[in-house]
């Protein structure tokens, strides 16, 4: 096992930044006309399964510092966070209590004593 490496890390960092924009890009542009299809969960789930196998296949192949192996890993995050974004993992809850606004009419007190006043001015 080796320990730190500043050679492995600086690839990985850039990894996270190109996959987060690019997955981020493909959510506003590709991914909202899949929401409507309601069986593509499970299709994104397939292919997320066969893209870990294929993972683990590059890098046994090429090693995990080769660039095929991080193309692969890419892939197979992308997919895996469609898959936790279809299944609804990345919305706003607002079936909380504290969000949740009842209808409640705001309805002005009865102020009795307003009638007995206008009879006394008007005499």
């Amino acid at each position: 096992m080796k320990g730190f490496s500043w050679n492995t890390m600086i690839p990985v960092i850039i990894l996270i930044v190109i996959l987060l924009a690019a997955y981020n890009m493909l959510k506003v542009f590709v991914f909202d006309k899949i929401r409507a299809v309601k069986w593509a969960k499970w299709v994104v789930l397939v292919i997320t399964i066969l893209l870990g196998a294929l993972n683990a296949y590059a890098m046994n192949k090429f090693g995990e510092t080769s660039w095929q192996y991080y193309i692969c890993m890419g892939l197979f995050v992308i997919a895996l966070f469609t898959f936790f974004d279809l299944l609804g993992f990345g919305k706003k809850r607002t079936d909380s209590k504290y969000n949740k606004k009842d209808d409640v009419v705001i309805r002005p007190k009865a102020k009795p004593n307003r009638v007995k006043d206008k009879s006394k001015n008007n005499q």
